[in-house]
């Protein structure tokens, strides 16, 4: 499974970068995602929405589950 994780973090005084982390498409998906989250919250960042994509890497409208 290929996991896509979206994020945002201030970067200045009122400006927001997003930015979106895709998982490598891999059997312990679920593992890495939560993985790339945990990392991603340490380095500051906050975490929108994590989602499962499809063959494409076109998230999917199911949710992850955290």
């Amino acid at each position: 499974m290929k996991f896509s994780i979206f994020a945002s973090k201030t970067t200045g005084t009122s400006s927001k970068e997003l930015r979106r982390f895709d998982t490598p498409d891999e059997y312990h998906g679920k593992e890495l995602a939560a993985a790339y989250t945990w990392e991603l919250r340490r380095q500051g960042w906050t975490i929108n929405e994590v989602c499962q994509t499809d063959t494409d890497g076109l998230p999917t409208r199911k949710r992850a589950k955290k």
